[in-house]
């Protein structure tokens, strides 16, 4: 297994930041890879899930902070947006658990999004938290 990080696979990263594909992308039921959080560029790990969100319909949230799953109840209003704590799975990786602390310290912060040409944008008052960028499934 070899760490990828992001930065060795410009062509993907190109593909989804065509901006004729972003007008189709939704907030909800898209599947958000973790690209940037804290403005530190996002780390996958080999053998490991990647960091990811989906904003299911009723509220609820599911994704992977890069080791764990997680689960939690969001709200959206507008641009507003807030979630709720949730629960996740007990896993011990080898790598990541800096940034999956992070990305779970994250969402509590949040108040707002922004969808352009692909890339979700989540806010805590002036400031981005975290970006993720749509992946087709």
């Amino acid at each position: 297994g070899t760490v990828v990080k992001l930065e060795e696979r410009p062509a993907v990263l190109l593909h989804h930041a065509v901006p004729s594909q972003s007008k189709d992308v939704s907030l909800k039921d898209t599947y958000w890879r973790l690209k940037e959080l804290d403005g530190k560029p996002a780390e996958s790990f080999a053998e490991q899930p990647e960091a990811h969100l989906i904003l299911r319909d009723k509220g609820q949230a599911i994704g992977s902070d890069g080791c764990n799953n997680f689960f939690m109840n969001w709200e959206g209003e507008g641009e507003n947006m807030s979630f709720q704590p949730g629960g996740a799975t007990l896993r011990i990786c080898p790598n990541g658990s800096e940034q999956a602390l992070k990305m779970l310290q994250m969402f509590p912060s949040v108040k707002s999004w922004n969808i352009t040409d692909g890339q979700l944008e989540l806010r805590s008052d002036d400031k981005v938290v975290a970006v993720f960028e749509a992946v087709e499934m």
